[in-house]
This record gives structure tokens, sequence and C-alpha cells, in this order.
């Protein structure tokens, strides 16, 4: 069984399930690093290894007992059984495409004996209660592979941080195995051939098919039995890596990737150059500033309805729309069906505001008529950069704003310069003095 990346008739787990994340554009209310996380130090996690024939493989996924947990009953039974536990594998999968910070879908966990799989959307109020204690809990190992979105994710949607962590991809860094990927260390030391096909799968699908839970399973189910091999690795291997004590560099590491604190993604004036950010893509001025304000649209919109931006309004689709100006509904809806977003439902619903975007550019008109010259003509200089600091043959320097949203920067006499959002990097040439109500 296939499933993709997005599956449109899923119901909202936000609307399902009451979850109501702040996505106002304000910055992500931490409570800064817990104690455990400044008290202990790396050197003291480092735990004894054991020796190579210690190591136990673990047994076959059918042969493991497995629970799928999607009560606060089996939650608090799993927490029990991490209580007494000395150190359990951690994996989490999510989707950031219908949501707008992103949601944590699943959670996967093995101990030495059993596999567990948790449903992170149904019981997403109690995660964080029953627990964030086990995951915070200096004295027990979390075993996980690539923690960094993870780790990140655990704060933001549960207020778990973690303590004691030994990320395998930190340690096959050091120890220099190749690929760094899960898949990679599966085939190395446990001869089992994942299959990735669900890696992008839509994982708010329920309930989830045997084959998505036997790939969720798969990627905690070896991982203790994988940490084992690379701690007996790391520590034979003191003096002939570039470092000292390998597996204490594998700790500091993973200490670090813990320290990472959760920010939420904030808009700013400018944020719309990371479209830009391998060029133009061979938009004049006012397409530029037609991009500026769908960018800030856009943001508004994924913000108001808890919908990623890229669902709102892909990136190619903005930058045809600012390439193509359409004037009409027709236009629109065509340029849109070229990417398969015709029957969008919030680009439907927004249609006629988008619209009026691209068609008001009244403001950046009227200012290259009164100047008698195209604003797209040549750069600014940064010499008359308003971000900069001005030149000192400048006269005065002042900021004139419109009712369109734009604002104007007038260097006087050299340069007037007009913006949606932020400086673009255009100029208009002044010839006298700009009065404000010549503008409007």
């Amino acid at each position: 069984m296939t499933i993709p990346f997005h599956v449109p008739n899923i119901p909202k787990p936000q609307d399902l399930y009451g979850i109501k994340p702040d996505n106002s554009n304000t910055p992500f209310v931490q409570p800064g690093l817990p104690d455990e996380l400044s008290r202990y130090s790396a050197c003291e996690l480092v735990d004894q290894p054991r020796h190579l024939d210690k190591v136990v493989a673990p047994g076959s996924l059918e042969s493991t007992p497995f629970t799928y947990i999607e009560t606060v009953e089996g939650l608090e039974a799993l927490r029990s059984k991490l209580e007494v536990a000395t150190e359990f594998a951690v994996d989490l999968e999510a989707n950031n495409y219908r949501s707008f910070q992103g949601l944590t879908c699943l959670m996967q966990i093995s101990t030495r004996t059993e596999d567990f799989v948790v449903d992170t959307l149904k019981l997403h109020h109690s995660i964080g209660p029953y627990l964030r204690g086990v995951f915070l809990d200096p004295k027990k190992r979390k075993v996980m592979h690539g923690a960094g979105n993870d780790i990140l994710w655990l704060q933001r949607d549960f207020g778990i941080f973690v303590c004691n962590l030994f990320d395998t991809m930190q340690a096959s860094r050091v120890l220099k195995l190749g690929p760094n990927s899960l898949a990679h260390l599966l085939i190395y030391f446990c001869g089992v051939a994942a299959n990735k096909q669900y890696q992008t799968s839509d994982w708010r699908i329920r309930p989830l098919p045997r084959e998505m839970l036997h790939y969720a399973r798969e990627d905690t189910h070896y991982l203790l039995y994988i940490y084992d091999k690379m701690r007996s690795r790391l520590v034979a291997g003191r003096g002939s890596f570039e470092y000292n004590d390998p597996l204490l560099e594998v700790y500091l590491r993973s200490h670090n990737v813990c320290r990472t604190l959760y920010q939420k993604e904030l808009f700013k004036e400018d944020s719309y150059e990371k479209l830009f950010s391998s060029g133009n893509a061979g938009l004049d001025f006012d397409q530029v500033n037609v991009a500026a304000r769908l960018y800030k649209c856009r943001d508004r919109i994924a913000r108001e309805n808890d919908e990623s931006t890229g669902y709102v309004l892909p990136n190619k689709l903005l930058l045809e729309f600012c390439d193509k100006l359409p004037v009409s509904e027709s236009e629109f809806l065509s340029i849109a069906k070229s990417h398969n977003c015709h029957k969008h439902p919030l680009l439907l619903k927004n249609m006629g505001e988008l619209l009026k975007i691209i068609g008001n550019l009244d403001v950046i008109e009227k200012a290259s008529q009164i100047n008698g010259s195209n604003p797209k003509q040549k750069p600014m200089p940064d010499y008359i950069n308003p971000n900069k600091q001005p030149h000192l043959e400048m006269q005065y320097m002042y900021q004139m704003s419109t009712p369109q949203g734009y604002y104007v920067t007038v260097v006087y006499p050299q340069a007037c310069y007009v913006n949606a959002a932020s400086p673009l990097g255009y100029y208009i040439p002044v010839e006298g003095p700009l009065l404000s109500n010549s503008l409007y």
C-alpha cells in the first residue's frame, strides 16, 4: 500500500482533538532549559561500556511484544514501564504540510524487550504530563537517530526536554561510517533493508495501515542494538580517531542537540527575500513588490488557518503569479490549474484578495510618472541604501508612508526609493525637491 505525502480528505487533527497552537507572529513562549540540562555535563552522562561479546541482537519484529497506545490508560502503563527502564529508543513522525508550525503525529518507543507506538494526535494533551519526567531523567539514556528535529518537536508540542541522549547519527559521523542515515546503519549493523517509502507519507492518517506501523516500529526496534555496537566501537577506537575520547565526543554533540531551544518562525518585512535566494527569478521591480505583498498575505492566511505557507500558496505558484500578473479570475485559475491548485479551498476563498494585491501597482506607477523614469532601470547604490549608514554627503533622508502599504524613502536631492515591504535594491532618480503631496 502506498500512502502519499498529502491525503486531502483527512479531517484536521487540530479540529478533532482541540489542538490550538499559538501561531501569532510573536516568539515562542519558552520556559528555558530545565535545570537537568544545565546541571549535568556530557562527561557525567557517559556510560560504562559493555564488551562486544555481551551485545545481544534483538529479536524479530514478529517475536517482539508490541503495543499501540491511543488511551490515557495505555500511556500511563507505558510510563510505568519506562520508569523502570535504564534506556529506551525514541523516534517521531510528523506532518509539516497541514499545520503552520508542524504537528507531531506519532511517537515510537522501544525498550530492550518491547515496542510501543503512541498516537500523539489523539493523546496530544496528555503526552507531556505523562512522559515529561522520564525523558528528562538523567539516569535514563535516550537513544535517537538524527535527533535535531525531534528534540525541537518534543519541546514545541509537549513541553518535553531530553536529558542524557546518545544520537546514533552523531556516532556515525565520529566513527566515519559513510552515509549517516538510519537506513545505512540498519544494513551495516543489522542486515535489515528498511522500506523507506513511508518516510514522507501523510502520518495524520488513521487508522494507520499495517505497513506504516511496521515502518514506524523498525525505526526504534533495532536502535538500542545499534547503540551497543557503536558504543563498543567508540571505546575500542580510543586513540585511533581524531578525538582523544570518541565516546565522549558523541555525548558532547548529543548533549548540545538537547540544549537547542525551539523557536517559532517569525514574519519580518524582509522575509520575502527567501524567495530570491538564488536570484530574482527574472522579475522586475514591480513584480518583486507584488511578491513581497503576496508573501505577507500568505503568511497571515497560513497563521489564521493553521496551515503551512506551502499549502496556502506554493512558492512556484506565487512566483508565477508575479511573473504573469493575472487580472481576472479566469487568468488566476488558469495559472493555478497548471500547478494543480485550481480547486484549492484556501486559494479560492482568498482569490479576490490575492488578485487585488497583484493588480495594485498604482503607487509605483505614479512615482515613475512623476519622476520621468523607470524604477527598473538600475540598482540602488549602497551609499543611499536606507538600511546602511547614510553617506556623509547626504543632506537629509526621510520616509513617507502610503495608504496602500508602501513607504517611500527620499534621500534629497539624490533619489526617491519606493518600496512595498523592505529595500528591494532599486531607486528612482529625483531632479529636484519631492513633496509628499506630489505622489498622492
